[in-house]
């Protein structure tokens, strides 16, 4: 019988929910469009190939329309295991050094789009879940700060999101 390897690390998926809008800083300039959006995301991924879809639909930013991105990528880090409350079950999260990593380089991402935030998932986060789900919000963001809610990212896997428009490749 074979024992088999445990894994120490994978490729998380990563989705964010990025508006169209630039809401910090100058807020006269034009709206990102995804060409632009595709090109920021994939240079601070340092690799485009890294990202694995990019559509639009119509979403929603202080009760008025706004078209927002919706962006998957692979993220590739170490795997931290805990046991349970019952000490037999296991979770797997993504190692701290690298998960605040990917929170600096989405920082970094909301400033550069100007966003007062940015939404993200990283997929099965623990098996079972939905993902690690939150908002990283601009350092010079002074307003009232949203709870991460469900609506960000509204169902998984096809893009069936309730608000959808239009589906775009780059």
């Amino acid at each position: 019988m074979t024992k088999q390897k445990k894994e120490t690390s994978r490729h998380w998926a990563v989705e964010l929910n990025i508006g169209s809008k630039r809401n910090m800083g100058n807020g006269k300039r034009q709206a990102w469009t995804m060409p632009e959006i595709y090109d920021k995301v994939g240079s601070r991924l340092k690799s485009k190939s890294n990202i694995k879809s990019i559509f639009e639909f119509k979403g929603e930013y202080e009760n008025e329309i706004e078209i927002s991105y919706y962006i998957r990528f692979n993220w590739y880090g170490l795997i931290e295991t805990y046991k349970g409350n019952d000490d037999i079950t296991t979770y797997e999260y993504m190692e701290a050094s690298q998960f605040n990593k990917l929170k600096d380089i989405l920082l970094i991402l909301c400033m550069e789009l100007e966003q007062e935030c940015i939404a993200y998932n990283i997929r099965e986060w623990t098996s079972g879940s939905a993902g690690k789900q939150d908002l990283i919000y601009h350092p010079n963001y002074e307003g009232e700060q949203m709870i991460f809610g469900d609506e960000y990212f509204m169902t998984f896997g096809y893009h069936k999101l309730s608000s959808f428009e239009k589906l775009h490749t780059v």
